[in-house]
C-alpha cells in the first residue's frame, strides 16, 4: 500500500515539473498562456515536514500552485504587462548632437597639447645629446675658445671631432631631402625666411647633419663673435658677440610645420658647452625672451630664436599661448 502511495505521490511529482518545465519553456519565448491555478499540489512545501512523520499530504492539505509567469503574461486585465523603458529616436539624435559638439571643442586642443609636449621632449633630447657632446670634447680637448684664432678655424676641429662624440645618421649637402627645407617661417608673419645653413662640408660653411633620431642640427661660426662666454654666463652682455657660434636644432627636419620656435630652435655655442637663446641670463635686447620670442620689442628683426631657453627650463610653449603672462619674472606657464 505504502509503495503504490510513494508511486502516485513521484508521479504527481513528475507531472509538476514537466508542466514547470513546459510553461517556462512558453513564457521565454513569448508564447503565454492564460495564468490558472493548477491542480497539481505544490508539494515542496511540505514535502520534507511529511516525510519526516512518515505520511503523505492529503487532497486537502496540498496547496495551489500557479506555475506561469504573470509579469511575462498579456492580455487580459489580470495579466500582468512589463514595460520596458527606452530612448526615443529625438533623445538619441539630441545626446549625439550634444557629444560631437564637445568633442569638436575639445579633440583639438586636446591634440594639440600632445604635440606641443612632444616637441618639448625631441628638443630637450636633441639639447641634452649635443650638450654632452661638447662638454666632453672640451674636457678631452680644452675649452673651444682654444681651437683656433678664429671662429672658422674652431668650426674645422668641431667638424672634425663630430663623430667621435656624435651618432651621427649622415652628413647632409646644401638643402639635401629630408635633412632640411630651403624656407622655415615666421610666427609674427606670413615671411619666409631662407637658407640657414648652405651645408658646404669642403668649404668654410655651415655644418649640416641628422642624428639617428631623426633630428637635424646646423652648426655654423659667428664671424663677429669673440667666443668668450661661458656656460655660467659670467661676460655680462649674454650671448651677443660673446659665442663661437650658433647651433639650430630642427627637432623633426624637413617635415612640417617648419617655423621658427615651434620645430626650429636656436643655440649659442660657448666655450664649454651650448646655451639655449633667449635665457634668463640675457641682457642685450635682441636675445631676450620677452622681447623676441614674445614679440614685444621687435625693432625690425624676424622675432624668431629666442624661445629655445624657455623651452628647456620650463618645459613648455606657451608663449604660442598667452605670452602676456610668461616672462622669467613672471609665470611659467598659462597655468600658473
Amino acid at each position: 500500500m505504502r509503495d503504490d502511495s510513494y508511486r502516485k505521490y513521484f508521479s504527481v511529482m513528475l507531472n509538476l515539473a514537466k508542466d514547470l518545465i513546459v510553461q517556462r519553456f512558453r513564457n521565454k519565448f513569448g508564447m503565454t498562456e492564460d495564468c490558472v491555478c493548477s491542480e497539481k499540489p505544490h508539494v515542496m512545501l511540505n514535502l520534507f515536514q511529511h516525510l519526516k512523520n512518515r505520511r503523505f499530504p492529503t487532497k486537502f492539505e496540498m496547496t495551489c500552485h500557479k506555475i506561469c509567469h504573470p509579469e511575462l503574461v498579456s492580455g487580459s486585465d489580470k495579466k500582468m504587462t512589463k514595460k520596458l523603458a527606452a530612448f526615443t529616436l529625438a533623445e538619441v539624435l539630441i545626446t549625439l548632437g550634444i557629444i560631437g559638439i564637445v568633442a569638436a571643442l575639445t579633440i583639438p586642443n586636446l591634440i594639440n597639447n600632445y604635440v606641443e609636449k612632444q616637441r618639448v621632449v625631441k628638443l630637450s633630447t636633441a639639447y641634452n645629446i649635443m650638450n654632452e657632446a661638447v662638454r666632453l670634447m672640451v674636457l678631452e680637448e680644452g675649452t673651444i675658445d682654444k681651437w683656433g684664432t678664429n671662429n672658422f678655424e674652431r668650426l674645422d676641429k668641431f667638424k672634425a671631432l663630430l663623430p667621435k662624440y656624435l651618432k651621427i645618421n649622415k652628413f647632409c649637402m646644401t638643402y639635401e631631402e629630408g635633412c632640411k627645407v630651403r624656407y622655415y617661417g615666421d610666427r609674427f608673419t606670413d615671411e619666409l625666411h631662407g637658407e640657414v645653413a648652405n651645408g658646404n662640408l669642403d668649404g668654410r660653411g655651415t655644418i649640416l647633419f641628422r642624428l639617428n633620431n631623426g633630428t637635424s642640427v646646423y652648426i655654423h661660426p659667428s664671424s663677429a663673435a669673440k667666443c668668450n662666454q661661458d656656460m655660467a654666463v659670467t661676460n655680462n652682455k649674454g650671448t651677443y658677440n660673446t659665442s663661437c657660434g650658433d647651433l639650430l636644432i630642427d627637432i623633426n627636419a624637413s617635415s612640417k610645420p617648419n617655423v621658427y620656435d615651434e620645430d626650429m630652435f636656436l643655440f649659442f655655442i660657448v666655450k664649454d658647452g651650448i646655451l639655449p637663446a633667449g635665457g634668463p641670463k640675457e641682457t642685450v635686447w635682441c636675445n631676450k625672451f620677452d622681447k623676441i620670442c614674445l614679440g614685444n620689442d621687435l625693432r625690425g628683426t624676424t622675432g624668431n630664436g629666442t624661445c629655445a631657453g624657455w623651452v628647456i627650463y620650463n618645459k613648455n610653449m606657451d608663449y604660442l599661448h598667452c605670452p602676456e603672462k610668461l616672462g622669467w619674472d613672471k609665470a611659467k606657464s598659462c597655468k600658473n
